[in-house]
């Protein structure tokens, strides 16, 4: 992810072209709801292997991410609804199938709403 994005970020700056800028914003748009998805991914992971160790403190320092990668995926709409998968769901996070565990974690480990 970290290679991809350094690819995006590079052909972004070095585009010139009036008519390549406005795709590669529409890709890096995409790529960003993606990188997301799997930053909340990990940041959850992460979370269920210190919780399951019995680490708190370091499942609340995994977990603390997480809010902030939650509240964005919901503010995606339009990329979700046009998937043939996930085009029900209401946004990003629902379309990540990671709300009930990201929910779960929230009250254990902090974050927004807690």
């Amino acid at each position: 992810m970290r290679r991809a994005r350094a690819e995006i970020d590079g052909a972004q700056r070095g585009c010139s072209d009036s008519l390549e800028k406005p795709r590669l914003s529409e890709d890096e748009r995409r790529f960003a709801y993606g990188e997301a998805v799997f930053r909340l991914y990990d940041c959850l992971i992460r979370t269920a292997m210190c919780d399951r160790a019995g680490d708190d403190a370091g499942a609340r320092q995994a977990f603390l991410p997480a809010p902030a990668l939650a509240a964005r995926l919901r503010g995606v709409h339009d990329l979700v609804q046009v998937a043939s998968n996930d085009a029900n769901a209401s946004d990003g996070l629902a379309a990540s199938h990671m709300g009930k565990t990201f929910e779960y974690y929230r009250a254990r480990y902090g974050g927004p709403g807690r």
